[in-house]
């Protein structure tokens, strides 16, 4: 795979691009007020019979709002530095009536400047200007206060809730890496069983079995913690997991494997068919002297990958059967299962039942996912 390596974004550039959205929200959000406050006087106008005076409205709205481009981030700033839960303490409320008035001060003040630098100078004095507007500008500094409470509250509970996601995510993978941790011992224990029972009846098949499972042992370590593969891959460890259990049972186990080329390029959880066949060897197989037959399917059945397992044992729970009463209920089909449920949710099915002309049937159905090339980091 082509190794691409991509450098996580500077913090410096984070919070300029953080700092240019504020600053267009802000302005946005003034030329909003601008443009309500102006169409509602031009209409106010033209409903007395009066003339638009579009031009000059708009300007005049601009001028009575410009003030608060300056004043609004100084006041969000403050406010954010104040928990919402103190809000209840009377200082605080205090503090806020003081922000309020010293907001006003300003406002006013620069409503000055701009009148007489762009606009109509106001004929009243300040202190008259300032009582004429000080409750709209206090109802005005509380909106915004209350928008600047609502908005971190909103981010806060997005953060959490990505943060929970993320819990969620590694909870799940770790979940998994234990789950696939405890698969792959439980698999080499059983394989090391069979090598043992030849050691004395056979050795060079013994040896040859060794062998073999050194081989499998290379693959198997060689995944690491992977979580998928494709199938094609999968079949591929299973084929050489099997010519270890054909060293021991020779023509007793009588296989087939009949898997679609579409089916193989599909991705599937790393050993998902292994512990259902080592359950039908190990119960439907392996106590019977004429050994059984097993076959392993793999097809696309509409937006799904069906794998089936099918073998001609005893079955299920046949009374007074000691090997069919425990199918089903080992810790690798147990352990399939969990991992299915981890990685697919309620998106998968997972059965073990009896089969129509006697025997087990493992029916395993997931998304069908075509494996893709992507690049990975050096």
């Amino acid at each position: 795979m082509v190794a691409l390596a991509q450098s996580p974004p500077h913090r410096s550039d984070l919070r300029l691009k953080t700092f240019a959205g504020r600053a267009l929200l802000l302005i946005g959000a003034w030329a909003a007020v601008v443009l309500f406050t102006t169409s509602q006087l031009v209409l106010t106008y033209t409903a007395t019979g009066g003339p638009a005076y579009w031009s000059a409205t708009l300007r005049n709205s601009a001028i009575q709002w410009g003030p608060w481009l300056i004043v609004a981030p100084i006041v969000i700033a403050i406010a954010l530095r104040v928990p919402a839960p103190a809000l209840n303490r009377p200082w605080i409320i205090l503090g806020y009536i003081g922000g309020a008035l010293a907001a006003a001060v300003v406002v006013v003040a620069l409503a000055f400047v701009l009148r007489s630098t762009f606009g109509t100078p106001i004929t009243r004095p300040f202190r008259a200007e300032f009582l004429r507007n000080v409750h709209s500008i206090a109802v005005i500094y509380v909106l915004i206060v209350a928008g600047a409470y609502g908005a971190a509250s909103l981010r806060q509970k997005r953060e959490r809730d990505r943060h929970v996601a993320r819990l969620e995510v590694q909870l799940a993978d770790a979940k998994f890496s234990v789950l696939q941790a405890q698969l792959q011992p439980h698999f080499l224990f059983n394989t090391l069983h069979g090598v043992s029972s030849l050691i004395h009846e056979d050795p060079d098949a013994a040896e040859d079995m060794l062998t073999a499972l050194s081989d499998l042992l290379r693959i198997t370590l060689g995944r690491g913690d992977q979580r998928e593969v494709t199938l094609r891959d999968d079949l591929s460890f299973l084929t050489r997991y099997l010519e270890i259990h054909k060293m021991r049972l020779g023509d007793r186990l009588r296989l087939t494997i009949d898997v679609s080329n579409d089916a193989e390029d599909c991705l599937v959880p790393a050993f998902v068919i292994q512990p259902a066949v080592e359950n039908a060897i190990r119960y439907a197989i392996s106590p019977r002297r004429e050994g059984g037959r097993l076959e392993v399917r793999g097809e696309i059945v509409g937006d799904n990958l069906r794998l089936t397992i099918i073998d001609d044992g005893p079955g299920l729970a046949n009374d007074g059967d000691d090997h069919a009463k425990h199918r089903g209920s080992g810790i690798g089909l147990a352990n399939t299962r969990a991992r299915l449920e981890q990685m697919f949710g309620n998106r998968y099915s997972f059965s073990v039942a009896n089969g129509a002309s006697g025997g087990a049937v493992v029916d395993i159905r997931i998304p069908a996912r075509r494996a893709t090339l992507e690049p990975t980091r050096a």
